[in-house]
């Protein structure tokens, strides 16, 4: 017996409606956005583009993706890379609302300063 792929956006295909009018007034927008995203993901509603193979002439319809960032179909390929990205060496700089990009940088680069103090390169 096989098994049939079950996704998020089938969930909230059929149930979606029914549970966001039980929660009426109990959801944000947001949450709200990310489950018309998921729903719409790699669907008719996003458009989409035809794919053709050059060897036998197979056709193929490739629907666009929403790319929100909460949307497993979106991220599920994100997820590798984000590792590899991580592996390099790369930093991420993050500052919040009240902190100043300038602070922030200012910051990193006493971080980096001290680190290579500590490691004996500088």
């Amino acid at each position: 017996m096989g098994h049939v792929a079950l996704e998020v956006a089938d969930i909230f295909r059929s149930h979606g409606p029914a549970w966001r009018k039980a929660q009426r007034g109990h959801l944000s927008l947001g949450q709200l956005k990310v489950m018309s995203a998921t729903e719409q993901c790699r669907s008719a509603a996003l458009g989409g583009h035809v794919l053709r193979c050059e060897g036998c002439g197979t056709d193929r319809i490739a629907y666009n993706s929403c790319r929100n960032r909460h949307c497993p179909k979106c991220q599920a390929g994100a997820a590798p890379g984000c590792k590899h990205r991580r592996d390099t060496g790369a930093a991420h700089l993050g500052f919040g609302a009240d902190a100043s990009p300038a602070r922030a940088r200012d910051r990193s680069r006493r971080r980096a300063v001290t680190e290579r103090r500590a490691l004996g390169r500088l």
